[in-house]
């Protein structure tokens, strides 16, 4: 199983009121689950590219995610980040990119060092964050691989 949030951190997360205060729990979440082993991150498409929608692209990062657990990868499991993303920024309601969630809320995840590795779903090229991802773990030379199809099929 991919490393699970406690209930104080979800809770944290749904009373979250900022995009800075969701990367500081993130943070935590992520210093905790990297007392266990080298911690791996799923990367790709969630709202833009991909499967062509949210709740497809949920399914493949909640596959994904599933499985790098099941090889026995300390695994950041994102997803519960993604309702305290859309309830503070109302991202999905306008045809506008927020660009804070990637300079506010993931440059914190990234930058913290607690994530070892980023693994890129496929058709990660088309989604704006993705590309995002993949720019900043590479220049904080986090170690990039291309995600195993058979975790996402």
């Amino acid at each position: 199983m991919p490393a699970e949030w406690t209930e104080d951190e979800l809770e944290m997360l749904a009373n979250a009121t900022s995009l800075e205060e969701v990367g500081r729990i993130s943070v935590l979440h992520l210093a905790r689950i990297a007392t266990t082993g080298s911690v791996i991150q799923l990367c790709g498409p969630m709202t833009t590219g991909g499967a062509g929608n949210l709740e497809a692209n949920m399914r493949r990062f909640e596959q994904a995610i599933y499985s790098a657990a099941k090889e026995g990868h300390v695994t950041f499991n994102q997803i519960p980040i993604q309702s305290a993303i859309i309830r503070i920024t109302d991202h999905h309601q306008t045809k506008i990119y927020n660009t804070d969630i990637l300079d506010v809320l993931y440059a914190q995840i990234f930058e913290c060092g607690h994530v070892k590795t980023a693994y890129f779903l496929p058709d990660w090229e088309s989604s704006r964050g993705a590309c995002w991802e993949r720019e900043r773990t590479s220049a904080l030379g986090i170690d990039i691989q291309e995600c195993p199809e058979h975790w996402v099929v």
